[in-house]
């Protein structure tokens, strides 16, 4: 998150549009009083969240989707589909 006064951000829009762009939010100020936060068009809290940790050092993230676990739990028995089905007779 980059906080920026209203005169230097109209002075140097492209760079902050550019800070956009990888997912920084921009908190304009004016006299040090915050007025606005600019983020991401499209992303949600959530997103935006997540990318704040990553750019913070506070998290980390290769660009995949997570990965399945690799180890399925294999139990002994009759499954959940089974049971549900016995229990509708």
């Amino acid at each position: 998150m980059v906080a920026v006064g209203i005169r230097q951000f109209k002075e140097n829009m492209g760079h902050y549009v550019e800070l956009l762009k990888s997912g920084q939010e921009i908190i304009l100020t004016d006299r040090k009083k915050q007025i606005a936060k600019i983020t991401p068009f499209g992303m949600s809290d959530t997103e935006n969240a997540v990318r704040q940790m990553v750019l913070d050092g506070k998290a980390s993230w290769g660009g995949g989707s997570p990965q399945a676990l690799q180890d399925r739990v294999q139990i002994k028995g009759k499954g959940v589909a089974d049971a549900v089905v016995e229990d509708r007779r």
